[in-house]
């Protein structure tokens, strides 16, 4: 092999090398500039700081968020207050109606949860049951949102703790950069490209 054909075979590597990590990074959770770090010419200091850039994205994805629902927030109001792109029709309190255990002003906290393989909706609830968390209700979904709307733009979200009176559960997808708020009816869902929010089981009552 000549010398220039060895160059270019190394160009190509290190190129499938970058995209793959790029990717990795905002499938992970890894904001703008830590994906700049692979957008801008190398310097010494960059692959020396690729362990950290990577090591950041996956803290992001595996964060626990405490935030405040306040329950009695009508819907309308906590999109608005989201800021989302795009909405599709029928998200609101007559379609997704409340709980018995939604009311008052709550200190909740979230997680997420990541699959490797296809699993049913009822799977997943079950596993997420399991460790002590609840699937996020419509409520908890869009406060998260309003509160962490860059998360939204990697990934799509799924929240499995509402159903809807059609048998929908709401979700976050992300085209261009752009936040859209949906119905998903999707079950089973390729659940290795999705994360799951949910929240921990016991909650403290502020008001």
């Amino acid at each position: 092999m000549s010398s220039t054909s060895k160059i270019l075979d190394d160009m190509q590597l290190a190129t499938s090398l970058a995209r793959s990590i790029i990717k990795a990074v905002e499938n992970a959770g890894g904001t703008d500039e830590d994906v700049q770090f692979f957008t801008t010419p190398y310097s010494s200091d960059t692959w020396r700081d690729i362990d950290k850039v990577i090591d950041n994205a996956v803290k992001s994805l595996k964060k626990m968020f405490v935030l405040t629902v306040d329950y009695g927030r009508p819907l309308e109001d906590s999109i608005k207050a989201g800021g989302y792109d795009t909405v599709e029709d029928g998200i609101n309190d007559y379609i997704f109606p409340r709980t018995d255990d939604e009311w008052g002003k709550v200190e909740r906290t979230f997680k997420f949860y990541d699959y490797d393989s296809e699993l049913t909706d009822e799977e997943i609830i079950r596993d997420i049951n399991q460790n002590g968390y609840n699937p996020a209700t419509v409520r908890e979904f869009l406060r998260f949102g309003e509160a962490n709307p860059e998360i939204q733009k990697h990934f799509p979200i799924i929240a499995l703790g509402s159903i809807s009176r059609k048998g929908g559960k709401v979700a976050t997808y992300s085209d261009s950069n752009k936040r859209r708020l949906v119905i998903d009816s999707s079950n089973p869902r390729n659940s290795n490209q999705c994360r799951f929010l949910a929240v921990k089981k016991r909650i403290y009552v502020i008001e």
